[in-house]
């Protein structure tokens, strides 16, 4: 007996970057719910820090019951 397959679609998320002052910015797009903003010196530093905020914002959506986009 196969179990049913199921597919997961996620939106894409869009990363704005911009250089400011002498800080990398970014925020997301508007499909993540809340303001969302992140700041660097190096681009590797905010590609890393857009990773784990990302993950701790959508953790916290979880935790207080919000629609999470998937």
């Amino acid at each position: 007996m196969q179990g049913k397959k199921s597919k997961l679609i996620m939106e894409t998320i869009i990363v704005n970057v911009s250089w400011i002052g002498k800080n990398f910015n970014a925020s997301l797009s508007d499909n993540v719910p809340g303001a969302v903003v992140i700041t660097d010196k190096t681009f590797d530093g905010l590609k890393k820090a857009v990773a784990s905020t990302l993950k701790f914002h959508i953790e916290g959506m979880i935790e207080d019951g919000d629609e999470v986009p998937t």
